[in-house]
């Protein structure tokens, strides 16, 4: 994963966040967040608080409510999804390079 995103883990997350607020202000909402996706993970490895505007923050915890959900669930969800499209256009353009 810190090959994808560099060793600032706390500034992966913030990109990821935003990535997600600007689907979410663009009309163009990403996968929502699997249900029961609090019970079904065990702690996380890694945790800190992440200071965002408070624009972001009413976004996501609407967002949040609206998917029965923690801002927490939320913002680790942000970072799966971030991470994946990372990954689909390094794909993308790895094989647009080989063809």
């Amino acid at each position: 994963m810190r090959e994808m995103i560099g060793p600032d883990l706390q500034a992966a997350a913030r990109t990821a966040l935003t990535h997600y607020f600007l689907k979410l202000k663009l009309g163009r909402p990403p996968i929502p967040v699997p249900k029961g996706l609090g019970q079904a993970v065990e702690k996380p490895v890694v945790s800190f608080d992440l200071t965002i505007d408070e624009a972001t923050r009413e976004l996501l915890s609407a967002e949040a409510e609206r998917q029965e959900t923690t801002l927490s669930d939320l913002a680790g969800h942000s970072i799966i999804v971030y991470l994946a499209e990372l990954d689909l256009m390094k794909t993308a353009l790895s094989s647009h390079k080989t063809t």
